[in-house]
């Protein structure tokens, strides 16, 4: 009786703690997903903004929130495509207008940070083998060094 009762307290207390499991995996995935709307929020307010700068101009703010609600609400690809046809329509400030923002900004000077430090990467097929293919090449391989050992040491005979 004893070990029957111990074996319903552990089932039980198994339910539970696979409960509280799935309410935290839950909790992770709605504060990933709070931290991914946060971070596409401030990338299209930072959009806004530099568009802000180039003149274009929204007629109320409840207009720049809608528009930062949309560009927030698109996938990276997306907004990467949005932010170049943005880049693209925007007219180029003059030479003379741009001046005095150079002369007071000397961030706009320096040439763009890159994090590859401007190597690129040599070139490594990064295509995924299938188990299959990872045997016949292994075994073309030895056999292939085997009939070469088995060649030379027939050449050394002669």
């Amino acid at each position: 009786m004893d070990d029957k009762a111990r074996m319903k307290e552990l089932e039980a207390e198994n339910k539970a703690l696979k409960a509280q499991v799935g309410e935290l995996q839950k909790r992770i995935q709605e504060l990933e997903a709070e931290q991914k709307s946060a971070a596409n929020r401030a990338r299209a307010q930072k959009l806004l903004r530099r568009l802000e700068k180039h003149g274009l101009a929204f007629g109320s703010d409840e207009e720049r929130e809608t528009e930062v609600s949309r560009l927030a609400k698109l996938n990276d690809e997306a907004f990467a495509a949005t932010e170049a046809a943005y880049d693209r329509a925007l007219p180029k400030r003059s030479a003379e207008a741009e001046k005095p923002a150079k002369a007071s900004a000397k961030e706009e000077d320096d040439p763009p940070m890159r994090s590859d430090a401007g190597v690129r990467p040599l070139a490594i097929d990064d295509k995924k083998l299938s188990l299959e293919d990872r045997l016949k090449s292994g075994f073309r391989a030895a056999h292939d060094a085997r009939r070469a050992r088995l060649a030379g040491a027939t050449s050394d005979q002669d």
